[in-house]
């Protein structure tokens, strides 16, 4: 759990596009909570969870007591990742996963709101020393990030200038050495 408090932050003008001003201050409270679990040798969950409540606090002018834009209430991901210790695919591994992002709003005319999202990404790796022992340490591995495409928008500027597009479906591979 957490009670944070920053003053003099910077919140978008109103009068004036692309710029800021300052305002009283924030207030964030919450609560975070993250596990890992190893269900099996081969099989390991990590899921995290957030709830906050943040809010400008006195001296914010007409904001106080408003969320802040870009900050979502909650936020939850959870991955899962099976690694093949023996048999014909050892040393062969993959992963899934799943992140939530709650709706954030746009700007401070508490008008507009940018919808949540779901994402979902994937990985696959394989630790070569399991086929050449000499290769010890050498791994590949391709990772997928938002794996389904979807159209997201993760930040705003404003309802004037508009919001972020989220990137577009991620595939990287590559080949580290680890000694």
């Amino acid at each position: 759990m957490y009670d944070l408090k920053q003053s003099h932050v910077l919140v978008s003008d109103p009068v004036h596009l692309d710029f800021y001003t300052q305002t009283g201050g924030l207030r964030a409270r919450g609560v975070e909570v993250e596990a890992h679990v190893d269900l099996t040798r081969n099989l390991n969950i990590i899921a995290a969870y957030t709830y906050q409540d943040v809010a400008y606090t006195k001296g914010s002018g007409d904001l106080t007591g408003e969320r802040p834009t870009s900050v979502p209430k909650q936020t939850f991901s959870v991955w899962g990742h099976y690694d093949l210790h023996s048999g014909p695919l050892q040393g062969f591994g993959i992963g899934a996963g799943v992140r939530y992002n709650g709706n954030t709003l746009v700007d401070n005319t508490l008008e507009y709101v940018s919808p949540s999202y779901t994402l979902v990404d994937a990985q696959a790796q394989y630790a070569l020393d399991a086929m050449v022992p000499r290769l010890k340490g050498m791994l590949l591995q391709v990772t997928a990030q938002n794996l389904l495409n979807t159209r997201y928008y993760p930040g705003c500027t404003s309802a004037d200038t508009g919001c972020y597009i989220g990137a577009n479906r991620n595939v990287i591979g590559k080949i580290t050495y680890s000694w």
